[in-house]
């Protein structure tokens, strides 16, 4: 699955296109799944990475 979405959106057309991602930042994942936030920086670039938000309300 990871590779089918790193292959769709590895083209010209896809990266000129904005994609909004949410992570949630209270669950753990090691640097080596796709959607860390070092693996996202390590492949996308630090400045294509951007938080707007910090804290998000979990329900209890």
């Amino acid at each position: 699955m990871e590779k089918q979405i790193l292959t769709l959106l590895d083209n010209e057309k896809a990266r000129k296109q904005y994609r909004y991602l949410l992570i949630d930042n209270l669950v753990s994942l090691s640097y080596f799944h796709l959607l860390s936030m070092e693996s996202l920086q390590e492949n996308l670039g630090k400045e294509a990475i951007q938080v707007v938000l910090s804290e998000i309300e979990h329900d209890k």
